[in-house]
């Protein structure tokens, strides 16, 4: 079962320097690169290969899929110290057509639509 979360809109900016910075080391052929996302709990119905669906701005407009799940990871580029469940994510963003959706703090468990 997929989940969403909210990009918090003092962590806009940041995060679409993360993706930045990780695109052109995708593109330069590095290996092995990883997103994570950090929550305070491990979503239980959540399961690799699922998807975790971002909020900003709004509305729903991206997805990453989930490659596995740590605990308390640093971020190689700003050096912050997340604690808790760590989703770790592929790198590939997966836009969406926007869907209209208010932030919210913490995550939602989400039902895939048919097709979707």
């Amino acid at each position: 079962m997929d989940i969403v979360v909210t990009i918090p809109k003092v962590r806009q900016a940041e995060m679409e320097e993360e993706e930045r910075l990780l695109r052109q080391r995708l593109d330069a052929g590095e290996k092995g690169l990883t997103l994570f996302w950090g929550t305070s709990m491990r979503p239980t119905k959540l399961m690799v290969g699922d998807r975790v669906y971002f909020v900003w701005d709004g509305a729903v407009r991206a997805y990453h899929i989930l490659t596995g799940f740590r605990n308390d990871e640093r971020c190689e580029h700003t050096g912050k110290r997340y604690k808790g469940c760590c989703l770790m994510l592929d790198p590939e963003v997966h836009s969406v057509e926007p869907e209209p959706m208010k932030g919210f703090r913490g995550f939602r468990y989400r039902y895939r639509r048919a097709g979707g």
